[in-house]
């Protein structure tokens, strides 16, 4: 990940930093991105202690990043982050599925339905608990 390499002085060059993640949990972050979470907690870390205003994207997918306890895990991390200033639940669609063709990918989420109202209104009812700034995009 390209923030781990970024210096201090170089958080300084954006007046806003917005970071896509995909849980806040260890294992299912592994499982949606392949790779561990270190890199993007690091981040996000650095982030607050520089009091860098960050926007959050996480995206909603049901049956893999929709679960309580992981939106949980989100709302405890995030609410400790003052310097976040916005967190955008982004609804699963499936409007990427013919890139996923071209590139001669298996796309594994053809099955999965975009989530419904209750769904998107229970995530955000949990993140906003965490007295988080939220926004459905």
């Amino acid at each position: 990940m390209w923030g781990a390499r970024l210096s201090d002085a170089g958080l300084g060059v954006a007046d806003l930093w917005m970071v896509d993640l995909k849980s806040a949990d260890a294992a299912r972050y592994r499982e949606v991105t392949g790779v561990e979470q270190g890199n993007a907690l690091k981040f996000l870390r650095r982030l607050a202690e520089a009091g860098r205003e960050t926007w959050v994207s996480y995206v909603l997918v049901p049956g893999l990043t929709d679960e309580a306890g992981h939106i949980e895990a989100m709302g405890v991390l995030l609410s400790g982050m003052p310097n976040v200033t916005r967190v955008e639940i982004r609804p699963f669609h499936q409007m990427g599925r013919e890139k996923w063709a071209e590139l001669g990918l298996e796309y594994k989420l053809r099955e999965t339905a975009t989530p419904g109202e209750e769904l998107i209104g229970r995530v955000e009812g949990q993140l906003r608990s965490f007295g988080l700034p939220v926004v459905v995009a």
